[in-house]
Formats: C-alpha cells, structure tokens, sequence
C-alpha cells in the first residue's frame, strides 16, 4: 500500500521498493530493444550519425597522448587505462551534441512508446511539448558535475595523504542526495576499506559505480522528458516526479551504470529510452490503479491496467 507520503526521496520507506522495480524497468527494456528489429534499427542510425565523431576524437587522443608519451614503453596500456576512465565524459558530450543536433533520444523513445502501446504513442504524438525553462543549461550541468567528480578524483590521486580521507568524504557528499544518508554512509564505508586495501581496479570500480550513482535521477528524468514535458501543468510534472522518484532513480542508475562501458555508452544511452517506455507504461498502469491523492495522468487510460504488488 502506498504511503500517504507522495515525494518518494531516498529518506521515505518506499523509495527502495520503487527503485528496485526501476531497475526491472530498465532490464525490460534491454529486452524490449534486443526482440524489436525496428528499435534496433532506429538506435543504429542513431549511433551512426556521431560514430565518425567519435572515431575522431578517440584517434586525435590516442594522438596526443602517445606523442607525449613516445618515450614510455607502457604508453599503450596507460591510454587504455585513461580511455576507460574517461569514456563516460566523452559519451556524455556526444549525446549532447547528438540530442541538439539530431534529436535521437526522442527518436527513440517515440519509436519505443509505439512498441509498447500505439494508442499512448498517438496521443503523445499529438500533444505539444511544454518549454521548460533552463532545460540547455540543466544538461550542462549534468555533463560538469559528471567531469567535475572525475576532475577532483584526479587531483586526489597526485595528493596520497589527501585521498584517505577527502574520496570517501567526496563519494558520501555526492551520493547521498540520491541514495539517502544511511546507504551512502555505507557505500563511503566501504569506498575507505578500499583505500586501505591498495587495490586500484577495486577502487575505479567503485568511482564508476559513484558515477552512475550521481547521475542516477536526472538521466531516467531525462529519458522520460518527452512525455513529461507534456504534461499539462508544472504541479502534473511534480506529482509525477515525486511521487516516482524512486521507479526513475531505479531505471537510470542501470543505464548509468551501462553507460560506463567504454565505446557502447552512448548506445546504451540511446537504448535508455526504451527503457524509459518500459517504466512509462508501468508507472500510467499503477497510477490509473491509484485512489489516495491520485493525479490523472497523460494518456494513463490507454493502457492495459494489471494488478500489481
């Protein structure tokens, strides 16, 4: 039964629950895009468009870096290194750019709303987006928070008596936002076993994992603005946000989690959308099934209602 609580945020009993059927969303929606040729087919053209960027950017680095390195015999290892860890930023600033330019994202996910429920697909199609105010600059700063936390790991790693203490420190203020006080105090409890144990693999995994973790809430916000953007009101767009916050947190902590895959994270960023449909579709069935404090929501009676837990 739900809380009479709607602003489901890390603090509130219900988040988790709804976080964990996020992540069902998300896995759904890998499988939604792997069974539907067309989805397959919408996500290749998609990556093709920026795929000689990247090809690119990744040469002129490689470039780069081996030239000033021409005199390390482990040149080639160190680069791969780099390029794993600093893959989500360039995946990051290719779907930027690809977004503005080409609109890929909405492709996407219009193509995956239609598999899902054509008739929620027409009605999405005929209703005006909202302009949302700071909506360039909100992505902006998405992209520099993810490279400001990278930026300061960075400079951590050149100060040793520093980083004991200032990463888990560091790792804590950023994920507990998003995760809640009591789970990010021990994620940063065991971001400090780590340094103790010296293991270098062990602790970028853990800064990949604080990635995904930050970017959670605003990537599967992102994946869904097209239809929230056309919600017919801004207190609609909170009800919606708020009260499932934690389903959006679930779906985008996978895709953020995939998307730190070097080379494959602007298509799992692309395929994020459908599994933003995926969620779309179960969050209208459960609030059409809603009776305390329920908020019609756009295009809610055009799906199929089944009982849920």
């Amino acid at each position: 039964m739900e809380s009479e609580r709607f602003d489901k945020d890390p603090s509130h009993r219900g988040f988790y629950p709804q976080f964990f059927r996020g992540l069902g969303s998300g896995a759904r929606g890998l499988a939604l895009f792997v069974k539907s040729g067309e989805l397959r087919g919408v996500v290749r053209r998609a990556v093709g468009q920026t795929l000689n960027t990247q090809i690119a950017v990744l040469a002129a680095a490689s470039a780069v870096f081996l030239i000033l390195r021409r005199n390390d015999e482990h040149s080639w290892k160190r680069f791969l290194v780099m390029a794993w860890k600093w893959s989500r930023i360039l995946s990051s600033g290719m779907i930027f750019l690809m977004e503005k330019k080409y609109h890929s994202m909405g492709a996407v996910f219009d193509a995956a709303v239609h598999e899902k429920s054509p008739g929620l697909a027409a009605v999405l199609e005929q209703t005006p987006r909202v302009h949302v105010a700071g909506e360039r600059r909100r992505k902006l700063y998405r992209f520099f928070r993810i490279l400001g936390f990278r930026c300061a790991i960075l400079i951590m790693s050149w100060l040793p008596g520093l980083k004991m203490v200032a990463q888990p420190a560091l790792k804590f203020a950023m994920t507990f936002p998003i995760l809640g006080a009591k789970v990010a105090a021990g994620f940063a409890a065991l971001v400090i076993a780590t340094e103790w144990m010296e293991d270098s693999v062990l602790d970028e995994v853990f800064i990949e994992i604080t990635e995904a973790v930050i970017d959670a809430y605003d990537f599967g916000k992102d994946s869904l603005r097209y239809y929230i953007h056309r919600l017919p009101s801004l207190a609609t767009r909170d009800y919606f946000l708020n009260r499932y916050q934690g389903y959006i947190t679930g779906m985008g902590f996978c895709y953020s989690l995939l998307m730190q895959i070097p080379i494959l994270g602007v298509p799992f960023a692309l395929i994020g959308e459908c599994g933003a449909a995926e969620l779309l579709v179960e969050l209208l069935e459960r609030n059409r099934l809603k009776t305390h404090g329920r908020v019609e929501l756009l295009g809610e009676e055009l799906v199929d209602t089944r009982k849920h837990d």
